[in-house]
């Protein structure tokens, strides 16, 4: 994390630079978008799964569609697995396939590297304790 900034500055880096080596190559455009709208997709939902197996998440939203909203949030997981199929066949399968490598390189960093220097925020590590 950057001191001054409070962002994840390496995170930042990595990502301008792998996008600029995923552009060097010649079908890098259809790549490159079918990325875009997978990883948009998947940060979009990641919040949404987590909320659905809270249970009560509907009562702690700042906002919410009442008793649609367990509907509407498996709906938009339905389509975001539908997006993720589609954006990855082909002619894109090379998106596939750059997704499955960027997801093996960061499993391994993780396992190699940032499990053992990072614990989590604090909350999760109280929560852990209590819970386990």
């Amino acid at each position: 994390m950057s001191p001054v900034c409070g962002t994840p500055d390496a995170a930042i880096w990595g990502t301008v630079v792998l996008a600029f080596l995923a552009l060097v190559y010649s079908r890098a455009y259809s790549v490159v978008t079918s990325i875009s709208v997978v990883t948009f997709y998947i940060a979009y939902l990641m919040p949404v799964y987590l909320a659905l197996r809270r249970p009560g998440w509907e009562r702690d939203a700042v906002w919410n569609l009442g008793r649609w909203s367990r509907w509407v949030a498996l709906l938009s997981l339905a389509w975001g697995a539908f997006i993720f199929v589609i954006m990855i066949l082909p002619p894109n399968e090379m998106a596939g396939k750059s997704l499955t490598a960027l997801a093996v390189l960061l499993l391994v960093l993780y396992f190699a590297r940032a499990r053992r220097q990072y614990e989590g925020p604090d909350w999760a590590r109280s929560y852990l304790k209590q819970v386990g």
